[in-house]
């Protein structure tokens, strides 16, 4: 009985939500339409928003305005009430839905380079949580975009700072070896060299990035980021360690057709990521 409760709570926007909405979007008619467990679509005029619940609004502001000082592709978010966020739609396929019907005109070394590409960016905000659906992909600017970001700063700090080489090779198997494992056709190599450069361009930009960038930016996470910042540049220099652990932990336990070149390729030193001259 408490189940069904819950669900018919689930159907629909609150009404204070919807009050909030309508103040700041200055129109007392909004449409609504529920998209998956508490995550709704809103139509308002020419506007459309997705607005859901989350258990830490504030956070996902806070990553929104980080990724927007690195200038990388997000979503703005904006708080409208304790629980509760907007932010603009957005028509890009998530990887999911990508890779499920096969990249077909998109070339796989744009996907896995762009792919490569998002990575540095969670490696800063500590991104958890990071399944396909939570990626998406602009088929027209060939960039990637998180998606979640309730699940940033969930690596601890210390470990992020002393073993940032786990976090990297989270992020290697969730960006590349989650999207590898769902295409049946295309040579694994190739798709990992594309995504190591993205790695490594991203990794260079974000060197010149100064660091006072955050001053006005994220104050609660000024440490968390800006120390994340800096190591988003040596991600180069953490790497072999991060190989080392793909190797023997993530690999096993992915389709041979997948495994063997990879394993091959990592034996053999293929994986560097060493900076451009």
């Amino acid at each position: 009985m408490q189940s069904s409760t819950r669900m018919g709570r689930m159907q629909s926007l609150p009404s204070d939500v919807r009050d909030r909405l309508s103040e700041q979007l200055c129109t007392p008619t909004i449409q609504v339409e529920r998209l998956v467990r508490e995550v709704f679509l809103v139509r308002a005029g020419q506007e459309i928003l997705v607005v859901k619940r989350t258990g830490d609004a504030d956070k996902e502001a806070i990553v929104s305005e980080v990724f927007s000082a690195l200038e990388v592709p997000a979503l703005p978010v904006q708080v409208i009430d304790a629980g509760w966020v907007s932010m603009p739609y957005s028509p890009a396929s998530s990887v999911a839905a990508i890779v499920d019907r096969a990249p077909g005109g998109l070339e796989r070394g744009k996907l896995f380079y762009g792919l490569g590409q998002s990575l540095p960016a969670a490696f800063v905000a500590g991104m958890k949580d990071r399944n396909l659906d939570n990626v998406l992909f602009d088929v027209s600017c060939g960039r990637a975009m998180h998606l979640d970001y309730a699940a940033a700063f969930a690596e601890p700090l210390w470990r992020r700072t002393f073993a940032g080489h786990r976090l990297l090779g989270y992020l290697y198997r969730r960006l590349l070896l989650d999207p590898l494992v769902h295409l049946d056709e295309g040579d694994p190599v190739e798709a990992q060299r594309a995504f190591l450069e993205g790695v490594r361009d991203e990794s260079s930009r974000l060197a010149g990035i100064p660091r006072r960038t955050f001053r006005d930016v994220a104050f609660r996470k000024r440490m968390y980021c800006t120390l994340g910042l800096v190591q988003a540049s040596r991600i180069p220099r953490i790497w072999p360690r991060a190989a080392r652990l793909i190797q023997r932990k993530y690999l096993p336990g992915i389709r041979r057709a997948v495994q063997d070149p990879l394993q091959e390729n990592l034996a053999s030193g293929g994986h560097a990521l060493g900076l451009r001259t």
